[in-house]
């Protein structure tokens, strides 16, 4: 099966008048674009996505939009569908490059439960040194190995998003 593209570019204004019909906002700056649900930018942004694409966006914009109005529905067929279809929260960037023990040790704000689930996490990974030959290997060849993003899945959706918010304030989008 091939991915289906959308043969018409939206422009700025088109995106925004659909995101609006939808509930959602969208703005672009520097290139890129967020999506997001409606309300204070601190609120909304766990849930924000970016992308550099316009028409990303808007279909993004159309799943979120989907997703929020089963949520409303508040069936359990609606919650069942809900949960599956649920966006995948995506760990920040930095993540590519730090280890959860190094979260856990150097962050401030990490709540003891974070703390616990950030070393919990690192449980049956083996030690950087035996992960990689530390002799002849140059430091690229470590990034990746056992990092917070390698490991994400292991975290619940409410560590994630708590998370991504320790990284905005650590290092900014």
């Amino acid at each position: 099966m091939t991915k289906q593209t959308c043969a018409t570019q939206y422009t700025l204004a088109q995106a925004k008048a659909a995101c609006r019909a939808m509930g959602l906002t969208i703005t672009k700056r520097d290139g890129e674009y967020r999506v997001a649900y409606q309300g204070n930018v601190t609120e909304t942004e766990p849930s924000a996505y970016y992308t550099n694409d316009v028409n990303d966006a808007v279909a993004t914009a159309r799943a979120m939009a989907i997703h929020q109005q089963l949520l409303k529905c508040g069936c359990d067929n609606c919650n069942r569908i809900a949960r599956e279809n649920q966006r995948k929260i995506k760990p920040h960037a930095s993540f590519g490059y730090i280890r959860p023990d190094e979260v856990a040790e150097c962050w401030e704000n990490i709540s003891s439960e974070l703390y616990r689930a950030l070393w919990e996490s690192m449980s049956g990974e083996k030690p950087l040194s035996q992960q990689i030959d530390m002799e002849n290997s140059s430091p690229c060849d470590a990034i990746g190995i056992s990092t917070l993003a390698s490991l994400w899945a292991k975290f619940t959706p409410e560590q994630q998003v708590q998370l991504n918010e320790l990284a905005l304030t650590n290092y900014g989008r």
